[in-house]
């Protein structure tokens, strides 16, 4: 078998993968863009068979590294905007994390070939699990998130949350791939096609018959768009200020509204610190009648770290100033971007304070925050935390009326990052069936229904508001009550898969 086949079937994988994440209808893509990678796996451990291991190492970091680089090229290349270095590093990393995985799965399949789609579909969705903590998580490039067009499909995310989209994709993927290349019996086929039926009906049900009400309490966004060149020079700050007023007053006049969001750091002030600015946002929050929530910087002092180089500890903060004249306790940002908001490891190798490429490193948050407007809860994320389920899907209670996420997606211009992110919102919220308000510097701003609908939004660079009356889902799902549970069992599963195997292998060695 050449080489070169196996890479090209590899690299076709990771294209349809990667297309498949764009804001076009090719969400099919998803259904076939793994049966080039099923079939890389089927030849190559008979390639492999006869060859020493550090030749099978090199395959692997070979092809490995060729599909997690044309993978999150195709998928994620607008990080490269963000900062290049750290796409450059995320590249190495997941180059690290396919050679590894692809390692373990051949080793898997040559020694227990009977398990062949155990090994893969397990494996596949373990990895995304276990790339969802520790301190380089990512979850971004989950399968499941291929599918972001098809609304009756997400519908299941209420009972095992997008790590049950993936799990379902590969198996539609392996009879697919069985079919074509091994049996070709049409049993097969015509199961993919039952399982696509069954749960495409179960979320079309899902979908429609989902209890929701509309309560009295309306809620705006306000998006003005600063271009993040400007966002943070003392010559724009007042007038940034300025136009967040300008069209919160708008808003207000124009509809009857309770809450008005603003995104991440929309206020470029430290405003728990300085008393003139604090009274500033207090006396418009009371002039316009309205609780205003918004993001801002802010710091404390003291030092924390040996080799800190300032003596400041700052924070990603967000708050809600009501227009009685009071401020309620401030949410700081839980889960920071790796690199981008916080070197890892800070807490442990003080030397790393040295590095400097234009990172935050700010401190993480203690916590969750709830506020209330009028007789509604909710519950702020800001950015990067909405790609979290786990983290979410914990923040989600029963008296939790719907969602605020802020963010700042300036950073990713006018690529396909904005649109990805702003998919994860419709993932939350069909998650735990709660709304979500999504309130972005530069687009998009929606507002999402618990069954998944973005029922407004703003677009890229757009300046405006929306608002609505927020709909409600009382009942909790599935997902919230026990979603921790489908991926901790696919893990179990691929563990123990694995220690069978060697057991096994090991007793026919020695017979």
């Amino acid at each position: 078998m050449k080489k070169s086949k196996l890479i090209l079937l590899i690299i076709i994988s990771a294209v349809l993968s990667g297309l498949s994440r764009y804001d076009l209808p090719l969400d099919f893509l998803a259904f076939f863009a793994f049966i080039p990678l099923f079939r890389f796996f089927q030849l190559a451990v008979d390639e492999l068979e006869s060859k020493k291991f550090k030749d099978k190492l090199l395959f692997c970091l070979i092809t490995g590294s060729i599909y997690s680089i044309v993978f999150l090229t195709i998928s994620v290349h607008w990080i490269s905007l963000v900062t290049l270095g750290g796409f450059i590093g995320i590249l190495v990393l997941y180059s690290f994390y396919y050679m590894f995985f692809f390692m373990l799965l051949i080793w898997g399949i040559s020694r227990y070939k009977k398990h062949f789609a155990h090994f893969i579909i397990l494996g596949f969705v373990s990895l995304e699990f276990i790339l969802s903590y520790g301190p380089f998580k990512f979850p971004w490039l989950n399968i499941g998130y291929s599918l972001s067009h098809s609304i009756y499909l997400l519908q299941v995310l209420e009972y095992g949350g997008v790590y049950l989209l993936s799990f379902l994709i590969l198996v539609i993927n392996y009879l697919l791939f069985i079919y074509l290349f091994k049996s070709k019996k049409k049993w097969h086929l015509l199961t993919a096609f039952i399982i696509m039926i069954i749960w495409w009906t179960i979320g079309y049900y899902r979908y429609h018959s989902i209890e929701t009400s509309l309560i009295s309490t309306k809620a705006g966004i306000v998006q003005v768009s600063i271009p993040q060149e400007m966002k943070w020079e003392a010559a724009f700050l007042d007038s940034t200020v300025n136009l967040y007023k300008q069209k919160t007053i708008e808003l207000v006049q124009k509809d009857s509204i309770d809450l008005v969001v603003y995104p991440e750091a929309a206020i470029p002030l430290y405003l728990m610190q300085w008393e003139s600015s604090l009274d500033d946002m207090l006396l418009f929050a009371n002039k316009v009648g309205v609780n205003i929530f918004t993001g801002f910087p802010h710091y404390e002092n003291g030092v924390k770290y040996k080799m800190q180089p300032e003596p400041y500890l700052f924070y990603n903060a967000s708050s809600q100033f009501k227009p009685n004249l009071v401020a309620d306790s401030m949410y700081c940002k839980n889960q920071l971007v790796p690199f981008g908001e916080r070197i890892p490891f800070l807490e442990y190798f003080p030397i790393l304070w040295k590095l400097q490429f234009g990172q935050a490193n700010f401190e993480h948050g203690d916590g969750y925050r709830y506020y209330q407007v009028k007789r509604a809860v909710y519950s702020p994320l800001i950015c990067y935390e909405v790609i979290f389920p786990d983290y979410v899907r914990k923040m989600v209670n029963p008296r939790l009326d719907f969602i605020v996420n802020i963010t700042n997606d300036a950073w990713f211009k006018r690529s396909i990052g904005t649109y990805q992110h702003k998919m994860m919102c419709v993932y939350r919220a069909i998650e735990n069936r709660r709304s979500i308000f999504r309130a972005a510097n530069t687009g998009y701003s929606v507002i999402v229904s618990p069954r998944g609908d973005i029922s407004q939004e703003l677009g890229l660079y757009e300046v405006g508001t929306i608002s609505s009356q927020i709909e409600v889902c009382k009942k909790i799902s599935f997902y919230q009550k026990y979603g921790y549970i489908f991926p901790l069992l696919i893990l179990f599963s691929f563990f123990i898969e694995f220690v069978l195997t060697f057991f096994l292998s090991y007793g026919k060695r020695h017979i």
